[in-house]
């Protein structure tokens, strides 16, 4: 073999690093041994040469780098290594992140006098920005005499990795545009742009478009696939960013998504879909990422457009099987069937996929869950939550992605020993929670009820750190959260007090929403009145807990104070001000809320029920009616509503039209709107009707009778002067009547001068009493 020429890369230069480990440097530290230039020289060939060949392969391990440990610097130093040599191994460096051999690397080079090499400089520069020693490499770039356009975009990109970053890229890109040093490229524009665009510097973004048509970029592929990304992101969609993506010329696969993927973020879904359509039928063949971003439009279309449209595409995705073999594809079409409900077919691509990723198990296990979650059968529930727990125990290397997806299904009060179990497990296999593990984990406390769970969660949070990592706001305000609405406002109180230094605006809103659920508006207007920033949210609150309070006078005060500073009402506002409008009965301001809805579209069935309600108390039933009959969407609630406004004005008849109405659509009564039902009954006379409901109570609609609903009957059969039928009703009672059934019997025989009935009856009263 010709002694100059290189050895085969992947053979002889394995046995040249083992040679170099195992004797040159051992020879070098304790011999102080010398080579000649000509063996130097072809070590250099060699290392260039493998170099190319293994290192911008990524097949070069960190091992094989054991020459560049620091250890071996002064060793090092006694080498003449050429810089195309260099370059390359501060390139393996980047690929490894591995920044420490990375400084040794520079300190030879500036031993050697490298630093006149500007291939050198710049491998050095974009070493310390691939491993985000961002200061390293400013200071680097300072030091520079000679800086072209390639230099200025290392550093910009190196800044541009992390948002943190973004102003210090406005900065640079500023300098580099101001120095003349070098003007910026179309690198330079593709690495700023999505910098504006996280910033919403619209206005930046105009200008360097503007300076792209300047300079000739506008024909640049990469700069106007940049461009369409951020006047898409902007919301620019509709003009700009399509206008900018048909003056591209060579529009790539890039082109095709940033523009789909804009169209689909801006909700022009239709759009989206037809410029889909469009590609397929030119040259151009989708990929991945194309299919990832169309398939979410189709899902957002009508159940049987969203299948057809569906189908149609994992059709085309068969056909080409570098498509069908991508596992993000198969991904993507498994969550477009679950997001339009097709579990059956979500399941069957899931076992025909050759190779599964984590995001495969765990789009299956979230998908059993909201299938869980968006359905009415208990039995239906319970199936799919099972589902989800054999899908979760297959995954061979669950992630906190998969854990805290189980959790969610598990997370419901019926589901205590599954979800305790699942914690057991993940703290037994050494997982660490996340801030989103942790608020799931809270949630099911609240759900419980049970504050001693809460005292559990916060003790483990102070134990393994939380309380003081990045996560410690979010955790703390949902502990001192749970504590407010298990009714702890003591806790509540101390978590408040140890947030001191962090605490944000959901902090106080949590408390003062702790204080309303107990309805202490004192409490709450102190945090109130101490809040240097307020929102929405906690105005909406203290009206809330002063109207609750029948303090109706401050509610409307404080109304009208978030209406000066400029605030918009919003649905939570308006049902906190309808009771207000009923403390005073106010029809004044009834009718004013009513306008504001009308005017702001605000459709919500809990708000119109509360509007009919109100409108029931302030005397205006046939305005209460009026929104009954245009109601699309009546429900169990609205129905209750509509009773007990008839059965409050004594209108018997036609409180017995609702129920009718009701029941004939299906919908079961439940124990408010019945004892609303015998209440109109009784106050209107209306015996027998009000007994033939009583009796189909247990019989129609299998509900156990309350004893409001028999004082109701009671009431009923009195008023009419059956007090005979009254009296062997109460004494029949599979429950012990109560003073206040005795009571009503008790009135009534006076009112009917029933004087024997009403002796024993007062009789049964003083044994209640004397018994307390």
């Amino acid at each position: 073999m010709d002694p100059d020429s290189p050895p085969s890369p992947h053979a002889q230069m394995d046995e040249v690093f083992e040679f170099w480990n195992g004797h040159f440097l051992s020879s070098l530290d304790f011999m102080g041994l010398k080579f000649e230039f000509l063996v130097l020289n072809k070590w250099n060939k060699w290392l260039r040469h493998y170099a190319w060949t293994r290192f911008q392969d990524l097949g070069f391990h960190r091992s094989e780098l054991v020459f560049l440990d620091a250890r071996h610097s002064e060793a090092l130093s006694l080498f003449h290594l050429d810089h195309t040599v260099i370059t390359a191994i501060l390139k393996s460096c980047s690929a490894l992140l591995a920044p420490k051999l990375g400084r040794v690397v520079h300190s030879y080079v500036v031993k050697q006098g490298h630093t006149f090499f500007q291939v050198t400089n710049k491998g050095l520069l974009n070493m310390y920005a691939k491993c985000s020693m961002l200061d390293d490499c400013l200071k680097l770039f300072a030091q520079l005499t000679h800086r072209d356009s390639v230099t200025w975009n290392i550093v910009l990109s190196g800044f541009s990795g992390s948002k943190k970053c973004d102003p210090d890229v406005m900065r640079i890109f500023k300098m580099m545009h101001t120095s003349g040093e070098a003007m910026p490229n179309s690198i330079s524009i593709v690495t700023v742009i999505p910098v504006f665009t996280r910033l919403g510097y619209l206005d930046a973004g105009l200008c360097v478009h503007t300076y792209v048509i300047k300079s000739g970029f506008e024909q640049d592929t990469l700069v106007g696939n940049a461009l369409v990304s951020m006047y898409a992101k902007c919301g620019l969609v509709s003009r700009e960013a399509y206008a900018v993506f048909d003056d591209i010329v060579h529009k790539d696969v890039v082109s095709w998504n940033a523009m789909i993927a804009g169209l689909a973020e801006n909700g022009l879904v239709e759009d989206a879909f037809l410029l889909f359509s469009s590609m397929l039928k030119g040259p151009m063949q989708p990929n991945y990422a194309t299919i990832a971003n169309i398939l979410p439009v189709c899902a957002s279309f009508d159940k049987s457009v969203a299948y057809h449209c569906g189908r149609q595409i994992h059709s085309y995705v068969q056909q080409w099987s570098e498509l069908s073999a991508d596992i993000s594809v198969c991904n993507a079409l498994i969550s477009f069937y679950l997001k339009i409900g097709l579990m059956r077919e979500a399941k069957a691509l899931f076992w025909t996929m050759d190779s599964r990723d984590l995001v495969t198990w765990n789009t299956l296990v979230a998908g059993s869950c909201d299938h869980g979650q968006h359905t009415s059968s208990l039995c239906t529930i319970e199936k799919y939550a099972e589902e989800a727990y054999h899908t979760f125990s297959m995954i061979p290397r669950k992630d906190l992605i998969s854990w805290n997806s189980i959790f969610d299904a598990f997370g419901e009060k019926r589901h205590h020993s599954k979800f305790i179990d699942l914690l057991h497990w993940m703290l037994r296999v050494r997982i660490r929670p996340d801030s989103v593990t942790m608020l799931t984990i809270i949630r099911f406390c609240v759900s419980l009820s049970r504050v001693e769970k809460v005292k559990e969660i916060h003790n483990y949070s102070i134990r393994t750190g939380s309380l003081l990592s990045d996560i410690a706001l979010t955790v703390g305000n949902a502990i001192l959260d749970a504590y407010s609405k298990c009714g702890n406002m003591e806790y509540a109180n101390k978590m408040f007090q140890n947030l001191s230094e962090k605490r944000n605006l959901v902090t106080c809103n949590s408390l003062i929403s702790g204080y309303v659920g107990l309805g202490s508006h004192h409490d709450a207007n102190i945090i109130f009145s101490g809040m240097s920033e307020t929102d929405l949210t906690t105005w909406n609150l203290m009206v809330w807990v002063y109207a609750e309070n029948d303090c109706p006078e401050q509610a409307l005060k404080l109304f009208h104070a978030l209406q000066a500073r400029g605030m918009k009402p919003n649905m939570v506002t308006i049902m906190s001000l309808l009771p207000v409008c009923t403390q005073m009965a106010s029809v004044h301001l009834l009718s004013q809320c009513h306008g504001y809805i009308i005017r702001s579209f605000l459709k919500d069935l809990h708000l119109e029920v509360a509007l009919l309600d109100a409108y029931a108390k302030c005397g205006l039933i046939g305005h209460a009616y009026k929104i009954f009959q245009l109601s699309a969407d009546k429900d169990l609630v609205m129905f209750a509503a509509m009773i007990g406004g008839y059965a409050m004005h004594g209108m018997s008849e036609e409180a017995l039209w609702i129920f009718s109405h009701m029941l004939k659509l299906g919908i079961q009564p439940d124990h408010i709107i019945l004892t609303s039902i015998l209440s109109a009954c009784s106050h209107t006379g209306r015996v027998d009707e009000g007994l033939k409901i009583f009796y189909s109570v247990e019989e129609l609609h299998g509900m156990k009778l309350t004893l409001v609903q028999y004082a109701c009957v009671v009431d009923l059969l009195a008023r009419g002067g059956r007090i005979s039928e009254a009296y062997s009703l109460v004494n029949s009672l599979p429950i012990e009547a109560n003073a206040n059934l005795w009571g009503t019997l008790l009135g009534a025989c006076k009112t009917h001068h029933e004087v024997e009935f009403g002796r024993i009856v007062a009789n049964q009263l003083f044994k209640i009493e004397a018994n307390k």
